[in-house]
Parts: C-alpha cells; sequence; structure tokens
C-alpha cells in the first residue's frame, strides 16, 4: 500500500481552506477537502467514536460507493491517523488525514494557516466547545475497550477523564513476560 512519500515543505495548490505548507503533499492530485482542518471534526472523529471494529468501516465507504485499493486507503488513513510519521510516507489521501487531523485537533502548524483560511474553515464548519467534545467523544468510544489504549495516545485520554484507569506500560510488560531472558 506504499505509495509516494509526501513532501512536507512543498506548497499546495489553492483549495477551499487556502494553501499551506503544514498540508503539501507532492501529488498535485490529492483531495483538496481532506486536508481541511475540519476534516476530523466533520469526520473522522465522528466515524471514530462510532466504530467498534472494521465493519463500520466496510459499510460506510460501501455507502459512499468507496471500495477496493479506495476503500482501504480510507481504513489506513483512520488506522494511522494518530500514528507520527508513518502516513507521511505513505498514499496522499493517508498523509493528508495525519495532516488535518495534527492541525484540527492538536493545533499542529496552526500558524502556518492564514488567520483568514483558518476563519473561513470555521465560518465554513463551526467547532462549538470542540476541545471538550472531542474528548468526550474519545472517552465515550474507548472506556469500555481500555484495552485497545495500550501504546496510543488514548490511553492519555482514559487517564484524564476515567477515574481508576491505569495505563499499560510497555516497559513492564517486557520485563514481565513469560520468556526466562
Amino acid at each position: 500500500m506504499a505509495s509516494e512519500s509526501v513532501n512536507v515543505n512543498a506548497p499546495l495548490p489553492k483549495g477551499p481552506w487556502g494553501s499551506s505548507s503544514m498540508l503539501a503533499t507532492n501529488s498535485p492530485g490529492a483531495p483538496a477537502s481532506s486536508s481541511s482542518p475540519s476534516c476530523h471534526s466533520r469526520g473522522v472523529a465522528v466515524m471514530y467514536r462510532r466504530r467498534r471494529d472494521g465493519i463500520f468501516w466496510l459499510s460506510w465507504t460501501t455507502a459512499h460507493g468507496i471500495t477496493g485499493e479506495e476503500a482501504d486507503r480510507v481504513w489506513t488513513a483512520i488506522a494511522l491517523h494518530t500514528t507520527p510519521e508513518i502516513p507521511l510516507h505513505m498514499a496522499p489521501e493517508i498523509a493528508l488525514v495525519t495532516r488535518g487531523v495534527e492541525l484540527d485537533v492538536l493545533g499542529i502548524g496552526y500558524r502556518a494557516v492564514s488567520d483568514e483560511e483558518r476563519a473561513a474553515v470555521v465560518e465554513a464548519h463551526p467547532r462549538p466547545d470542540f476541545k471538550n467534545r472531542i474528548l468526550a467523544a474519545f472517552t465515550e468510544g474507548i472506556k469500555d475497550r481500555p484495552e485497545t489504549t495500550f501504546g496510543n495516545v488514548k490511553a492519555d485520554v482514559l487517564a484524564h477523564y476515567v477515574p481508576g484507569f491505569v495505563r499499560g506500560d510497555f516497559g513492564e510488560v517486557i520485563k514481565n513476560s513469560a520468556w526466562p531472558e
């Protein structure tokens, strides 16, 4: 599934959000809407909190006419969107989802997008109480599956919002493995 690597310094063609080196790809055919800062809040977060397994993604992509390799890219983009670096070396759509999430949720690259561009996106896709609402959505989506947070950022969310949650410790897992050496 590996594709062109992403050049994060290449300029984007103008789109509804303007242009930003933060969201750049070396593929001129990459879908502009995937990189919108609102991509995460409108799509990824909403779908993620409803996802329990790959069946949801299959039904969602099929309902939207996305099948085969394109559906695989959707799944991969969502599966890796919280994984730094790796998505940037994959298909442009995968890299753009990661960059969109980084900007939309974490504010990475916030200053690389002009005030006017951000205002236009927020006007089209308002972010009422976004920070609290996305954290609540993450918590709701994973509180009953805490084991799925091992080794990822969602452990931080549960540690913040679920009393008594104890993070898995990778070092302890290795030290306590059944292997004698």
